[in-house]
Parts: structure tokens; C-alpha cells; sequence
């Protein structure tokens, strides 16, 4: 399978969705889901297009929940849907709502790591909310507030009338009976839809503002963006966080894209989605983790050739081909620490790498090599304080390539046979940092170490601009344009 046919499968797909999203049995879905819920069809029709785009089975070609009829577990839940979003207009007094106003909303924060990126961000505005479903307990500024909301669906609105609310439950019905019809889980869309529905408006019926920033873009979300606007809020916009790969980037929607670099946000508009702006500001992750800190990377011994590792990133792959050009990728680097033994390799993985079983067939291909496993953290900065204190940075498909090559540090994709399309898709920038096989990567490795061409390497802004003042960058533009 050859990685155009990858990637132009990828890129049907995208196509088929929006498809079926014109063919008349999901389209009059649609269309009675919006009437019901008082929504516009076309933020509706988007919607669906994000929850297909996120259920596709790339390696199966079909959809891990849509493609099949519905389970009782689906069924299940949509009844219980349906019977608490009629049950909770009788409870809407024993649950008043106070909203508040803040100057900036951040929503999709899941951890404390995730809530400490905003810290620097907090001091350009006089109130922020962090949205999360679940409690946050890290140390965060005074200005800083944390709103968590049920993690099931036990959102009481305010803006629903009796009438909408019986008409649902006779829509159930109509979903049942187009499910068994048409041999497709419409149930998973309903309850989706209807989840949504109900947490965005519980959520800003409670919070307000004129700024809402999405912590990871592709979770926006068309759904999200309306009730939000509905809700007095004006501006929409999410951050970059990885590579444009087709998979994870198709159909997203928002006002601002704050993009890594100049060039790495030009396909956006190409895989479905709709941006209206896209403005470059660097990376919140590299501010946090090496500008905001002290530096701390004296205790790492300095690395010839760093390996980075990717989060995961063979869930991300659509094909056994592209596994198979990721454990080829491993054969490179350990092959070359076995042929130079005075080159130190290092290889480093993300710290999720260590959440989940190791991978058994990469350790062993390690196991019988020169290169050195870094195993944790042993700095502030993590994999930045390994990537600066190297003289070269590796990856399969880690975002932190683009990030170094935009701060002046030689950095490069381990890209065998180029199966790996599916992540530089319109970013032919990026070409010339790609090796296509192990001579190519062997030849360069060699001519940058032996002649000291790491040094006083240009940072390139198309990949990343310089990410020292990402936070500033971004609240200057946001107070500029509200």
C-alpha cells in the first residue's frame, strides 16, 4: 500500500462523511434534530460531521459505532436522556443558575498540567475560567477560576421549553424506528447530540464571556461554538498543539486558529473544517516548559542524535504499512548506534509513553543496541531540556521537530519509504527534513556531527515562530479583535 494511496483514502473519507451527512435519511435527522432543539440545521449538519469524523475506523473503513445497529446500551442511554431533559424542567427552581462573567474562558482542561499552561496567559486578564470535567487541584493564580461541570448529564437548562421537551421524547421514537430501518446507529448520533446539547448550554448558562479559547483543537466543535455565541459570547478560537496529521484534523471549526508557525496551519480549510483566521504565535507547551522556567538542564549530559518519541503515536497510523515504517524508523536509529559507538543516541519518549504497557517488540529492537533509553524526567523541562541539551533531535512524528526547527536546532523526521504522508499533507516545507531511507539518514546524521553544522542553525518562524512570549502574543491579539 503506498503512502499516497494512504493519504487519498484518508481524504475520501472526509468526503464520504460529508456525504452522508446530504443523503436523505441522515439529512432528515438532522433537520428534525435541529427543529427540535431550536438549532440551525447547518451547525447541526457540522456537528455530525465531527462526532463520524471521530468514530471512523480508518483501519476497518467503516465506523466503530455509526456503521452497525444500535446496542441496548444505546438505547439505554437515550432513554435516560430523554426522560431527564423532561424531568429537569420540573426541577429548574431547585437549581438556580448564577452566571458569571469572566474576560476570558478556556475550555477541554483535563489534568493540572493542562490548567498550568493558562497561568501565564492569566496575567493579561482580570478574570479567567478553566473548564473541566473534573476537580482541579493545582496552585493557580488568584485571578483564576476552575468550573467543573457533571460528568454525566444531569444539566439543568433554563431555555427549554415543556413543548421541546415533549416533542424529544416522541423523537426517540422516530430514531428507533429510522435505526432498525436503515440498519444504522442513529442512537449514537441522538445521544451525542443531545448529551452536548445540554452540557454547552448548562455550561454557559453558568459562565460568560466575550473569549472562549479551546485547550486542544481538535475537539472544537461547530455545536459548542453556536451555544456559546448564543450565550453572549463573541469570539472563538483553540490553539495549536500537534502537526495538521488528516485523521486528527479534519473538520475543525473555529474563528482563530493561534498556529505553531506560519506554515503549519495551511491545510486547515483543506480536510473539512472552517477557519476564518490563522494567526502564528508559537508553542504554549515550549513557553511553559522551557521559557517560563528556570534553567535547569546542567545534570543532563549533552546527546549527539536525541530520538522523541511519539505520544502513542501507533494508534494515531492508518494502516499496517505505516506501523511497520514506524518499528523500520527504530531499526534506523539502532542500527546507527550500533555502527558509531562514539555518537551518543538517546531515545525519549513522552511521559503517557509510561501510562500504558510498554511496547514488548520495540524494547527488544532496543534491547540489542548503543542507544540509551532515558526512561523519566530529570529536569523542569522536560523532553525540551533533552532537545537543547542534543546537537541533533529525531522523530517519527513528534510536533516537538517543527518546534525546534523553529528555535535554531537541527531536527529531522525518520520518515521510511515516506508512509508517514498523512502527517505533512500540504506542508511540503517540511520535504527537505524528511529521510526517506537510512542512507539518506545515516549520510546527513554524519556530515552535521563530523563538520559541526548543529551549530548556529537557523531557527526557521514557517515551522515555529519563537515561543518566549506565546501568552502575550495571544491576549494582545484577542483584547485587540473583541
Amino acid at each position: 500500500m503506498s503512502q499516497r494511496f494512504i493519504v487519498d483514502r484518508l481524504k475520501k473519507k472526509i468526503i464520504e462523511i460529508i456525504n452522508i451527512c446530504k443523503e436523505e435519511k441522515t439529512a432528515e435527522f438532522i433537520s428534525k434534530s435541529a427543529l427540535i432543539l431550536n438549532l440551525p440545521r447547518s451547525v447541526l449538519e457540522n456537528y455530525v460531521k465531527n462526532i463520524l469524523a471521530k468514530d471512523t475506523n480508518h483501519r476497518k473503513q467503516n465506523f466503530n459505532h455509526f456503521s452497525y445497529n444500535f446496542k441496548f446500551k444505546d438505547l439505554l442511554k437515550a432513554s435516560l436522556l430523554c426522560l431527564w431533559f423532561f424531568i429537569s424542567y420540573f426541577l429548574l427552581y431547585l437549581f438556580p443558575q448564577k452566571k458569571k462573567n469572566y474576560d476570558l474562558v478556556v475550555d477541554g482542561i483535563i489534568s493540572d498540567i493542562e490548567a498550568s499552561r493558562w497561568q501565564e496567559i492569566s496575567k493579561y486578564f482580570k478574570k479567567v475560567c478553566l473548564v473541566s470535567k473534573q476537580k482541579l487541584n493545582g496552585d493557580f493564580r488568584r485571578n483564576i477560576k476552575i468550573f467543573t461541570y457533571p460528568k454525566f448529564f444531569f444539566f439543568v437548562g433554563h431555555n427549554h421549553t415543556l413543548l421541546s421537551r415533549i416533542k424529544i421524547i416522541f423523537f426517540f421514537f422516530k430514531v428507533f424506528k429510522i435505526s432498525i430501518k436503515y440498519k444504522k446507529n442513529y442512537f449514537f448520533l441522538f445521544n451525542l447530540i443531545l448529551y452536548n446539547f445540554l452540557k454547552y448550554n448548562y455550561i454557559f448558562k453558568n459562565v460568560s464571556s466575550n473569549l472562549l479559547i479551546e485547550e486542544k483543537f481538535y475537539t472544537t466543535s461547530a455545536l459548542k461554538n453556536y451555544i456559546f455565541k448564543k450565550n453572549g459570547g463573541k469570539l472563538t478560537s483553540c490553539i495549536q498543539k500537534n502537526i495538521l496529521e488528516i485523521k486528527l484534523s479534519s473538520f475543525i471549526y473555529t474563528d482563530i486558529f493561534f498556529s505553531l508557525g506560519k506554515s503549519t496551519a495551511q491545510a486547515i480549510n483543506r480536510f473539512g473544517g472552517k477557519v476564518k483566521k490563522i494567526i502564528p504565535v508559537g508553542s504554549l507547551y515550549m513557553e511553559r516548559d522551557w521559557f517560563n522556567q528556570k534553567p535547569d538542564i546542567d545534570k543532563i549530559k549533552e546527546i549527539d542524535i536525541l530520538i522523541l518519541g511519539g505520544n502513542q503515536i501507533k494508534l494515531v497510523l492508518s494502516s499496517k504499512d505505516q506501523v511497520n515504517a514506524y518499528y523500520e524508523s527504530i531499526k534506523w536509529f539502532t542500527k546507527f548506534s550500533n555502527k558509531y559507538k562514539n555518537i551518543k543516541v538517546c531515545l525519549k519518549h513522552h511521559d503517557s509513553y509510561f501510562n500504558v504497557s510498554p511496547d514488548k517488540k520495540e524494547l527488544k529492537m532496543l534491547k540489542n543496541s548503543n542507544v540509551d533509553f532515558l526512561p523519566s524526567y530529570d529536569n523542569k523541562h522536560k523532553s525540551y531540556g533533552y532537545g537543547f541539551k542534543s546537537k541533533i533531535c529525531c522523530s517519527f512524528a513528534s510536533t516537538m521537530i517543527v518546534e525546534f526547527l523553529g528555535h535554531g536546532k537541527p531536527s529531522f523526521f525518520l520518515d521510511p519509504n515516506f508512509y508517514n504522508q498523512q502527517f505533512f499533507e500540504h506542508f511540503s516545507e517540511l520535504n527537505k527534513y524528511r529521510f526517506k531511507t537510512y542512507k539518506n539518514f545515516e549520510k546527513k546524521m554524519i556530515y552535521l556531527l563530523k563538520n559541526k553544522r548543529y551549530k548556529n542553525y537557523k531557527a526557521n518562524n514557517d515551522f515555529c515562530t519563537n515561543s518566549k512570549y506565546v501568552s502575550k502574543k495571544i491576549a494582545t491579539y484577542l483584547k485587540k479583535v473583541s
